[in-house]
Protein backbone atom coordinates (compact mmCIF):
# COMPACT_ATOMS: atom_id res chain seq x y z
CA UNK A 1 0.00 0.00 0.00
CA UNK A 2 1.34 3.78 -1.04
CA UNK A 3 2.03 5.81 1.54
CA UNK A 4 -1.21 8.50 0.29
CA UNK A 5 -3.25 5.19 0.40
CA UNK A 6 -2.50 5.08 4.02
CA UNK A 7 -2.93 8.69 4.62
CA UNK A 8 -6.35 8.98 2.78
CA UNK A 9 -7.55 5.82 4.30
CA UNK A 10 -6.50 6.96 8.18
CA UNK A 11 -8.36 10.58 7.20
CA UNK A 12 -11.75 9.09 5.92
CA UNK A 13 -11.51 6.69 8.24
CA UNK A 14 -11.18 9.21 11.09
CA UNK A 15 -12.40 12.71 9.71
CA UNK A 16 -16.20 12.25 10.73
CA UNK A 17 -15.79 11.02 14.20
CA UNK A 18 -13.44 14.15 14.82
CA UNK A 19 -15.82 16.82 13.57
CA UNK A 20 -18.34 14.79 16.05
CA UNK A 21 -16.40 14.96 18.79
CA UNK A 22 -15.85 11.22 19.04
CA UNK A 23 -12.20 11.25 19.21
CA UNK A 24 -10.46 8.82 21.04
CA UNK A 25 -8.47 10.05 24.25
CA UNK A 26 -4.39 9.27 25.11
CA UNK A 27 -5.13 9.12 29.30
CA UNK A 28 -1.46 8.01 29.91
CA UNK A 29 0.14 11.57 28.58
CA UNK A 30 -1.35 13.37 31.80
CA UNK A 31 0.73 11.19 33.93
CA UNK A 32 4.06 10.80 31.46
CA UNK A 33 6.11 11.56 34.74
CA UNK A 34 5.20 7.65 36.15
CA UNK A 35 5.23 6.42 32.46
CA UNK A 36 7.56 3.64 32.86
CA UNK A 37 7.22 2.73 29.15
CA UNK A 38 10.95 2.43 27.55
CA UNK A 39 12.27 1.38 24.33
CA UNK A 40 15.01 1.88 21.25
CA UNK A 41 14.29 3.34 18.33
CA UNK A 42 15.85 4.38 15.07
CA UNK A 43 14.77 7.80 14.08
CA UNK A 44 15.49 11.43 11.90
CA UNK A 45 14.93 14.55 13.34
CA UNK A 46 13.65 16.87 11.43
CA UNK A 47 15.59 20.63 10.43
CA UNK A 48 14.93 23.31 11.80
CA UNK A 49 12.85 25.04 8.59
CA UNK A 50 10.22 22.17 8.76
CA UNK A 51 10.33 22.57 12.61
CA UNK A 52 8.96 26.03 12.58
CA UNK A 53 6.44 25.46 10.07
CA UNK A 54 4.74 22.41 12.32
CA UNK A 55 4.94 24.88 14.91
CA UNK A 56 3.73 27.66 13.49
CA UNK A 57 0.89 24.78 12.60
CA UNK A 58 0.11 23.78 16.04
CA UNK A 59 -0.01 27.59 17.61
CA UNK A 60 -2.81 27.73 15.08
CA UNK A 61 -4.82 24.71 16.44
CA UNK A 62 -3.56 25.95 20.00
CA UNK A 63 -6.01 28.65 18.62
CA UNK A 64 -9.03 26.02 18.45
CA UNK A 65 -8.28 23.98 20.93
CA UNK A 66 -5.44 24.29 23.57
CA UNK A 67 -5.90 21.40 26.17
CA UNK A 68 -4.78 18.80 23.76
CA UNK A 69 -0.84 17.86 23.75
CA UNK A 70 0.93 19.36 21.35
CA UNK A 71 5.02 18.26 21.01
CA UNK A 72 7.43 20.60 21.67
CA UNK A 73 9.73 20.81 18.65
CA UNK A 74 12.60 19.13 20.39
CA UNK A 75 10.24 16.01 20.87
CA UNK A 76 9.11 15.62 16.85
CA UNK A 77 10.55 13.11 15.11
CA UNK A 78 10.21 10.39 12.32
CA UNK A 79 10.69 7.11 13.32
CA UNK A 80 12.65 5.03 10.68
CA UNK A 81 11.54 1.85 13.01
CA UNK A 82 11.19 0.76 16.56
CA UNK A 83 13.98 -1.23 17.16
CA UNK A 84 12.22 -2.60 20.69
CA UNK A 85 8.90 -0.99 21.30
CA UNK A 86 7.94 0.84 24.30
CA UNK A 87 7.41 -1.55 27.14
CA UNK A 88 6.90 -1.39 30.81
CA UNK A 89 10.11 -1.71 33.23
CA UNK A 90 12.34 -2.14 29.73
CA UNK A 91 16.17 -2.51 30.94
CA UNK A 92 18.41 -1.50 28.46
CA UNK A 93 21.22 -3.41 30.20
CA UNK A 94 19.63 -6.38 29.21
CA UNK A 95 19.83 -6.14 25.85
CA UNK A 96 23.06 -6.73 22.97
CA UNK A 97 23.30 -2.99 22.42
CA UNK A 98 26.34 -3.62 20.45
CA UNK A 99 25.15 -5.79 18.20
CA UNK A 100 22.31 -3.30 17.52
CA UNK A 101 24.80 -1.14 16.35
CA UNK A 102 26.33 -3.90 13.68
CA UNK A 103 23.17 -4.72 12.61
CA UNK A 104 22.51 -0.82 11.74
CA UNK A 105 25.90 -0.33 10.29
CA UNK A 106 25.34 -3.12 8.02
CA UNK A 107 21.77 -1.60 7.27
CA UNK A 108 22.71 1.81 6.54
CA UNK A 109 25.75 0.67 4.07
CA UNK A 110 25.31 1.59 0.53
CA UNK A 111 22.59 4.65 1.44
CA UNK A 112 23.69 7.97 1.10
CA UNK A 113 20.76 10.02 2.39
CA UNK A 114 17.00 10.01 2.83
CA UNK A 115 14.75 12.66 0.60
CA UNK A 116 11.35 12.95 2.59
CA UNK A 117 8.74 15.41 1.65
CA UNK A 118 6.25 16.68 4.08
CA UNK A 119 3.16 17.63 2.77
CA UNK A 120 -0.45 17.92 4.08
CA UNK A 121 -2.06 16.87 7.40
CA UNK A 122 -3.70 13.70 8.01
CA UNK A 123 -5.75 12.27 11.43
CA UNK A 124 -6.34 9.13 13.51
CA UNK A 125 -8.83 9.40 16.06
CA UNK A 126 -6.26 10.07 18.50
CA UNK A 127 -3.48 11.70 16.99
CA UNK A 128 -2.27 14.71 13.88
CA UNK A 129 -0.02 13.56 11.20
CA UNK A 130 2.15 15.76 9.10
CA UNK A 131 2.52 13.32 5.89
CA UNK A 132 6.12 12.69 4.99
CA UNK A 133 7.23 11.14 1.43
CA UNK A 134 9.71 9.51 0.55
CA UNK A 135 10.86 10.84 -2.40
CA UNK A 136 13.34 7.55 -3.42
CA UNK A 137 13.18 3.86 -2.49
CA UNK A 138 15.77 4.90 -0.04
CA UNK A 139 13.68 4.95 3.39
CA UNK A 140 11.80 1.55 2.48
CA UNK A 141 15.53 0.10 1.26
CA UNK A 142 16.89 1.35 4.43
CA UNK A 143 13.71 -0.41 6.70
CA UNK A 144 14.31 -3.92 4.45
CA UNK A 145 17.82 -4.42 5.28
CA UNK A 146 16.86 -3.72 9.08
CA UNK A 147 14.49 -6.08 8.99
CA UNK A 148 16.58 -8.69 7.24
CA UNK A 149 19.80 -7.97 9.04
CA UNK A 150 17.96 -8.30 12.57
CA UNK A 151 16.09 -11.76 11.26
CA UNK A 152 18.48 -14.08 11.46
CA UNK A 153 19.94 -12.64 15.10
CA UNK A 154 18.96 -13.26 18.82
CA UNK A 155 17.24 -9.79 17.89
CA UNK A 156 14.42 -10.96 15.42
CA UNK A 157 11.26 -10.78 17.66
CA UNK A 158 11.68 -7.06 18.76
CA UNK A 159 11.51 -5.56 15.06
CA UNK A 160 8.33 -4.23 14.10
CA UNK A 161 6.68 -5.84 17.19
CA UNK A 162 3.55 -2.95 16.80
CA UNK A 163 3.25 -2.91 13.53
CA UNK A 164 5.09 -2.81 10.55
CA UNK A 165 5.94 0.95 9.70
CA UNK A 166 5.15 1.83 6.57
CA UNK A 167 5.24 5.65 6.32
CA UNK A 168 7.20 8.68 7.28
CA UNK A 169 5.08 10.84 9.03
CA UNK A 170 5.64 13.42 11.97
CA UNK A 171 2.96 13.09 14.89
CA UNK A 172 2.34 16.68 15.69
CA UNK A 173 -0.66 16.62 18.39
CA UNK A 174 -2.33 13.51 20.51
CA UNK A 175 -5.66 13.90 22.19
CA UNK A 176 -5.83 14.06 25.75
CA UNK A 177 -9.89 14.67 26.00
CA UNK A 178 -12.25 15.35 23.71
CA UNK A 179 -11.85 18.23 21.11
CA UNK A 180 -13.30 21.64 21.94
CA UNK A 181 -15.32 22.94 19.02
CA UNK A 182 -15.22 19.71 16.87
CA UNK A 183 -16.27 21.06 13.68
CA UNK A 184 -13.55 23.44 13.49
CA UNK A 185 -11.10 21.60 14.52
CA UNK A 186 -11.90 19.20 11.31
CA UNK A 187 -11.95 21.87 9.48
CA UNK A 188 -8.55 23.27 10.14
CA UNK A 189 -7.40 19.64 9.69
CA UNK A 190 -9.81 19.73 5.93
CA UNK A 191 -8.24 22.89 5.03
CA UNK A 192 -4.33 21.69 5.39
CA UNK A 193 -4.73 18.38 3.84
CA UNK A 194 -1.87 19.40 0.97
CA UNK A 195 -0.32 21.84 2.97
CA UNK A 196 3.97 22.03 2.46
CA UNK A 197 5.91 21.77 5.29
CA UNK A 198 9.15 21.75 3.35
CA UNK A 199 11.64 18.72 2.24
CA UNK A 200 14.39 17.23 3.82
CA UNK A 201 17.68 15.43 2.67
CA UNK A 202 18.50 12.99 6.29
CA UNK A 203 22.28 12.53 6.51
CA UNK A 204 22.15 11.37 9.44
CA UNK A 205 20.23 8.89 12.05
CA UNK A 206 19.60 8.41 15.66
CA UNK A 207 19.37 5.33 17.74
CA UNK A 208 17.69 6.17 21.02
CA UNK A 209 16.26 4.96 24.37
CA UNK A 210 13.15 7.06 24.89
CA UNK A 211 10.34 6.98 26.42
CA UNK A 212 6.46 6.44 23.92
CA UNK A 213 6.41 10.28 23.49
CA UNK A 214 10.23 10.83 22.90
CA UNK A 215 10.07 13.40 25.72
CA UNK A 216 13.60 15.36 24.98
CA UNK A 217 14.61 15.12 28.72
CA UNK A 218 13.77 11.29 29.29
CA UNK A 219 16.48 10.72 25.47
CA UNK A 220 19.17 8.92 25.86
CA UNK A 221 21.16 9.50 22.19
CA UNK A 222 22.79 5.77 22.12
CA UNK A 223 24.35 6.42 18.76
CA UNK A 224 24.28 8.38 15.71
CA UNK A 225 24.99 7.35 12.04
CA UNK A 226 25.72 9.32 9.01
CA UNK A 227 25.06 8.05 5.43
Amino acid sequence: MLEQEIYDNLFEQSISLLEAGQNACDHLLADRINDTRFGITLRLRPNKDVLKRISDFQKELIQIDKSQYYPPIEDLHLTVMAIIACEEGFNINKIPLEEFKMNIIKSIDGIKSLNVAFNGITCSTDALLVQGYSLNSNLDKLRNNIRDNFKNSSLSDSIDSRYPIRTAHITIARFTKKINRPKDFANMIKENRIKDFGIIEFKEIELTLNDWYHTNKTINLLDCFTF
